[in-house]
């Protein structure tokens, strides 16, 4: 588990520091205001982004639900009366 949240850590850290737009905006807002703010311009994607995984979770969880359904609907049509299926298989005994 360590060895995953140490991956992703770096993967997120090199990710963060390579140039682009985001690092342009809390550079010069560090620059303009202080450093408690370019912190907060930092951190504003991790706050919008809560909303889109917790909507995707909930998508997987209507998936599942709705999988399972279909899952028993398509063994209810199936299924047979047990003691049909005991004749059946005597049948199957006598050749």
């Amino acid at each position: 588990m360590i060895h995953y949240l140490l991956m992703g850590s770096l993967l997120g850290l090199s990710a963060g520091l390579a140039p682009g737009p985001l690092l342009a905006l809390v550079v010069s807002e560090i620059l303009a205001h202080n450093v408690r703010s370019g912190i907060r311009v930092a951190l504003a994607p991790l706050f919008c982004s809560v909303r889109p995984f917790k909507d995707e979770l909930c998508i997987q969880k209507m998936c599942r639900a709705l999988s399972f359904v279909i899952f028993l609907l398509l063994n209810a049509s199936h299924d047979t009366d047990p003691n049909e299926a005991v004749n059946s298989s005597k049948n199957l005994l006598t050749y």
